[in-house]
């Protein structure tokens, strides 16, 4: 089965000329962006004014003080990194970045990155000057995020669709406002990108290592952690066997573990983290993509519950094969981008690790007898794009929201009534 015949596995040589060219065309124009906004995190320089097309957000440049002075930092980019950069420059204080007070965030604004982060940055990368270690931070999710991303195409047998994917998803980061904004802000969305990625390929593969890979990475950044816990209940849930159900609870125990290590080496400044993320949820007021801007807060929160009841019922309905549970796994991932009280369009890029997922529950079509599938691939794809360019296509936010959840929704639908959507092709005898 092939889902792009014209680039993948083409007998044309026209057509894989034509590719080709698309592919030195665009990265030609990645690398132009990749170099502006590089050179403007390193140097302060006004060359990420020339991005095409523009960042969401308007350009966050660091303010100068004697701290940001030192560290070389005036004017430099990456706004968001400096959470955990300056905190990180006293790393004998590490709870003084949870609160406004205290912070030597040059914005004041309290931390929402665990203590052992903070720590394990201030012992590495933020030893450098502040530009380089914000682009090697970046650089570091792009590699780590590209290797697992290999090794879910190898693992799946769907190798023959990596390079197109990843023609894909460079565009998505490099060429569109929401990725520029990844990079621009110095986010960490690459992280939960690939922790989503190898939690499910960990589940379908049986891989315990992988699981516990995941867990390491959704402990980054806080918003990853809904999504594992949605996936990991339902997994257990419709366990058929005893077998298993045991390694549910295993994969289930070891992320815990994971996470509880490392929340307990530090476990005093773990309480101060884990007391300002309860604040913000709880009390701050919603950004204007996030769904508790239209929605009562405590129903925004019991979401999670509310996507395992629909998982659990996609389950039974697939037979519990958990391998057609990927859409609903892509649906949860799209309705968590609005989970948190402050949502931002360049947590976009954490979708892209269901990619090779969803090529992948469309190539099992054939061995299936349904037909359909690559529909809502494409589907899934295009929303990819439309959200990576924000309200420059939508308008409102409150439009965007509404294509976020209309997409979700109909990717829990694809799960909840495969039978209807997908009917099974009828074999005629000779």
């Amino acid at each position: 089965m092939r889902l792009f015949p014209w680039a993948v596995g083409s007998h044309s040589r026209t057509q894989q000329m034509a590719f080709f060219a698309v592919c030195i065309v665009l990265h030609s124009l990645i690398i132009l962006n990749v170099i502006r906004l590089s050179a403007d995190m390193l140097h302060g320089s006004s060359y990420a004014k020339q991005l095409f097309p523009t960042p969401i957000y308007r350009l966050k440049r660091i303010p100068r003080n004697d701290l940001t002075v030192t560290t070389q930092a005036v004017k430099s980019l990456g706004g968001d990194f400096a959470q955990i950069y300056f905190p990180a420059q006293k790393p004998s204080a590490l709870g003084e970045a949870y609160s406004r007070a205290t912070t030597l965030d040059p914005w004041r604004r309290p931390s929402r990155y665990p203590p052992f982060i903070h720590f394990l940055c201030a012992t590495t990368i933020c030893r450098l000057p502040y530009g380089y270690a914000c682009l090697l931070n970046l650089l570091l999710q792009l590699f780590l995020f590209f290797s697992v991303l290999y090794l879910a195409f190898k693992a799946l047998g769907i190798l023959s669709y990596f390079p197109l994917s990843l023609l894909f998803i460079n565009s998505c980061l490099f060429l569109t406002p929401a990725g520029l904004s990844w990079f621009e802000r110095g986010q960490f969305s690459l992280y939960v990108a690939a922790s989503y990625l190898l939690l499910s390929l960990g589940l379908l593969k049986k891989n315990i290592g992988w699981i516990a890979l995941s867990a390491l990475l959704a402990f980054v950044k806080w918003i990853s952690l809904p999504f594992v816990f949605v996936i990991l209940t339902v997994y257990i849930l419709i366990a058929r066997t005893r077998k298993e159900l045991t390694f549910g609870i295993l994969a289930t125990g070891v992320v815990s573990v994971v996470i509880a290590f490392f929340s307990l080496l530090f476990i005093k400044d773990s309480l101060l983290f884990i007391r300002g993320l309860v604040e913000q949820e709880t009390q701050y007021p919603p950004s204007p993509l996030a769904l508790a801007s239209y929605l009562p807060r405590f129903f925004v929160k019991s979401l999670p519950i509310s996507l395992i009841v629909i998982g659990y019922i996609s389950a039974i309905r697939n037979r519990d094969d958990f391998v057609n549970l990927i859409p609903y796994m892509a649906g949860t991932a799209v309705m968590l981008i609005l989970y948190p009280t402050l949502a931002f369009d360049y947590s976009v890029p954490a979708l892209l690790g269901l990619i090779p997922l969803m090529i992948y529950w469309v190539t099992q079509a054939e061995l299936q007898g349904q037909r359909g599938r690559t529909a809502c691939l494409y589907l899934f794809l295009g929303f990819i794009v439309v959200a990576s360019f924000s309200v420059q296509l939508t308008r409102s936010e409150l439009m965007l929201i509404i294509v976020y959840l209309a997409v979700s929704l109909g990717l829990f639908a694809v799960s909840l009534f495969p039978g209807q959507l997908f009917p099974r092709r009828q074999m005629h005898s000779p």
